[in-house]
């Protein structure tokens, strides 16, 4: 093993911004970053190579594996962190060989929906939890039901996230609701404007009320319809895709934040809105379970429950909010979570 004075990592990702959020949060550890990923990004200070994870063309992939194996082998790294429990991470580990230490990430939807893709989808995931030397979840529950899945073998799993900067608030509260996740089906925005609307209509006092829904997707239009149908849709307003500032700025003019997805790990959002003094609504969950308490720093919204932002906004309170930036300092920010990264880092190169 090389001395721990010259680090060598060799990231594998998809070309999508968490992969390369995560680059910047651990890149001043290491003396050297390869980023191996499907989409190169422009403006990068570490070395990128384009390389296909994808299942497609079954008879290249003998081929692809050889020259992953050669790139890896050429850059001899110390450490070989793969994020996504996927094809990625299977090709990585058939390339390594066992011959480099293996970390994976694994994300929501790597265990919670790719098992039931299919019997080699099955396969696939049994194979990386049984190979890879080390994993990373950003939940406890994620984490359990990868040592189910992976049967007799336990697992070395490090529970953190990517994440948050701790804006300063620099907006007076207004009598908003925000919604932030994408405007696709497994994320309910149809129910959230029901919800909404449920809220508005309960009492003269909520009349004036209004949601801010900001993102994209596949039911866009469908959603504005929804709310023009909705008669009180002057209240309504979609954002589309928001950069940071403005995003911030929801954030910090918004009394209550909801996001009801059917499924879902830690969300960064939550983190975000819990750290910008906003009353969180978030599906009952168990990775919100790990992060809200049932009418004391949030509500879990469960079907059927039509008076959840009414609840929230009846919550709303000091202690809440210094219980909720406790949390996220301990546990949310982006320094916390470098230092268990970094822990884990320094372990695997003192060989511990």
């Amino acid at each position: 093993m090389k001395s721990p004075a010259k680090k060598k990592l060799l990231l594998v990702g998809t070309g999508v911004v968490h992969t390369f959020k995560y680059l910047e949060l651990i890149a001043s550890f290491f003396d050297e970053i390869l980023l191996v990923t499907d989409q190169v990004r422009e403006g990068l200070e570490q070395k990128q190579l384009r390389f296909d994870f994808s299942l497609r063309s079954a008879h290249t992939i003998p081929s692809r594996i050889k020259t992953l194996r050669k790139i890896i082998d050429d850059f001899n790294p110390d450490i070989v962190h793969i994020h996504q429990a996927g094809s990625g991470a299977w090709f990585t580990l058939q390339a390594c060989r066992k011959q480099y230490p293996t970390v994976v990430t694994a994300w929501g939807s790597d265990i919670l929906h790719t098992p039931s893709k299919g019997f080699l989808y099955r396969r696939m995931i049994k194979y990386i939890l049984r190979n890879a030397d080390c994993f990373t979840s950003d939940a406890i529950f994620m984490a359990n039901e990868m040592r189910r899945m992976a049967g007799s073998r336990p697992l070395d799993i490090l529970i953190a996230n990517f994440g948050i900067d701790i804006l300063p608030q620099s907006h007076e509260k207004e009598n908003l609701v925000y919604s932030n996740r994408q405007l696709t089906p497994l994320y309910r925005i149809d129910k959230v404007i029901e919800l909404f609307c449920a809220f508005v209509q309960s009492s003269p006092e909520y009349s004036t009320w209004k949601l801010a829904i900001a993102a994209t997707g596949s039911e866009e239009s469908r959603l504005k319809q929804l709310a023009e149908d909705s008669g009180i849709d002057e209240q309504i307003r979609f954002y589309g895709w928001v950069d940071k500032a403005l995003n911030s700025e929801l954030y910090g003019r918004a009394k209550v934040y909801i996001s009801i997805p059917e499924s879902d790990a830690t969300s960064i959002s939550l983190l975000e809105a819990m750290a910008s003094a906003c009353v969180p609504v978030v599906s009952d969950l168990p990775a919100n379970r790990e992060w809200i308490r049932d009418g004391v720093n949030g509500i879990l919204y469960r079907p059927g429950d039509d008076d959840c932002i009414r609840k929230a906004v009846q919550l709303n309170g000091e202690a809440l909010r210094e219980m909720n930036r406790e949390i996220i300092e301990r546990e949310g920010t982006k320094s916390a979570n470098r230092q268990k990264f970094i822990g884990l880092y320094e372990r695997i190169l003192h060989g511990d």
